[in-house]
């Protein structure tokens, strides 16, 4: 019985000590790009593409403040705030609900990465362990995370629109969106 306990005790430290050294971490604006273009996708597998049309069309974006493990799972949505592109709120407006969204990145075992900037100081991999290090004494299992969404994904969304309709093609602003969304998550 005792070495049931003691073999317990040592798969619990073990699973603990594992999970404090893999944190998923990524650097530079593909990974910004990345965790909007997944927290887009998660809205609209919400079935949320009418609020996403509706952002989209009068400007407005969404952030979100959560609370997030080292392998990058959302733990708590601490605020959410909808702004407008010049950065103004909007207040008393509610798009999308912050307990459904949290529900269901959680349900789903939605994961983020945790970014970073390269430092010019220090090659590529310094700067990835560096910034491990810096997550595991900072913020120990727990950090926080900002995503916008989907304001940087649209960023050349005028240049392309423009560009196809020389060409007599139209297109939205969500297929657009839809666009971006499948080339940073690589679908």
């Amino acid at each position: 019985m005792e070495n049931k306990k003691y073999i317990i005790l040592l798969l619990l430290v073990f699973s603990a000590t594992v999970k404090a050294q893999n944190i998923r971490i990524n650097e530079g604006d593909e990974c910004l790009f990345y965790n909007q273009a997944l927290l887009t996708r998660s809205l609209i597998e919400m079935k949320e593409e009418k609020s996403i049309c509706e952002m989209l069309n009068n400007n407005i974006y969404l952030s979100i403040f959560c609370k997030i493990d080292s392998l990058g799972y959302i733990q708590k949505i601490k605020w959410m705030r909808y702004r407008s592109i010049n950065s103004t709120y909007i207040k008393n407006k509610n798009y999308i609900s912050k307990k459904r969204l949290e529900s269901y990145l959680r349900k789903n075992k939605i994961k983020f990465f945790i970014c970073y900037a390269y430092d010019d100081g220090y090659s590529k991999e310094k700067s990835l362990e560096l910034s491990k290090k810096f997550f595991r004494e900072k913020y120990g299992k727990y950090g926080w995370l900002l995503i916008n969404s989907p304001i940087g994904l649209m960023i050349r969304y005028d240049t392309e629109r423009e560009k196809l309709a020389k060409q007599n093609i139209t297109l939205s602003k969500y297929d657009y969106l839809i666009k971006q969304i499948k080339y940073y998550l690589k679908e």
